[in-house]
């Protein structure tokens, strides 16, 4: 090697080398030819993987976060998509309207078994259910719980009776809804 030459420069220079030599392996042990996935390396090795769209899909992911519907707007969502009166459905849901405004204008969190008032009282199916419980960072699971299990039998087959549904929870030993909303 040539010792005219800047050793800070050749210091950067080597460590570019061998900074891509084992991006170059790690490239072909996690994306071989014959694999569909689409993942890449993130940049861990400095410019070793510069990608001008890195910062783009992150913008773009942020983006979707930030101008996602909140918990309050899917409910209002919900009254203007189903045509529901205000008071009808807060009546059906056995929620007052002071606890409604809180929910909408997103100052509290309310409760799952709160969450499913709403969802019956807008006769949602399970889809829409669970679309209002991700929201709120909830989930139906009809494997594992004898109270969802219940829960979803009633919204697949579109009954929406909250009494019925409280009575059959009840029956099973499981919370009620609505004798709590």
């Amino acid at each position: 090697m040539n010792n005219n030459l800047d050793p800070t420069i050749t210091t950067e220079l080597n460590h570019f080398i061998e900074n891509n030599m084992i991006a170059k392996v790690i490239k072909s042990l996690y994306l071989n030819e014959s694999s569909e996935s689409n993942l890449a390396p993130s940049p861990s090795f400095g410019n070793a993987f510069s990608n001008n769209n890195i910062s783009a899909e992150l913008d773009k992911r942020v983006k979707n976060v930030y101008s996602a519907q909140t918990l309050g707007e899917y409910i209002e969502t919900l009254y203007q998509e189903k045509h529901k009166e205000d008071p009808l459905v807060l009546r059906r849901a056995g929620i007052d309207r002071a606890y409604k405004y809180k929910v909408v204008n997103n100052l509290i969190k309310p409760t799952k078994s709160k969450l499913l008032c709403f969802a019956i009282a807008f006769e949602l199916d399970l889809e829409g259910t669970e679309k209002l419980l991700q929201k709120a960072g909830y989930t139906l699971v009809e494997e594992n719980s004898v109270f969802d299990t219940i829960v979803c039998y009633f919204i697949r087959k579109g009954y929406y009776s909250g009494a019925d549904i409280d009575i059959w929870l009840e029956e099973y030993d499981q919370p009620t809804i609505f004798s709590v909303a």
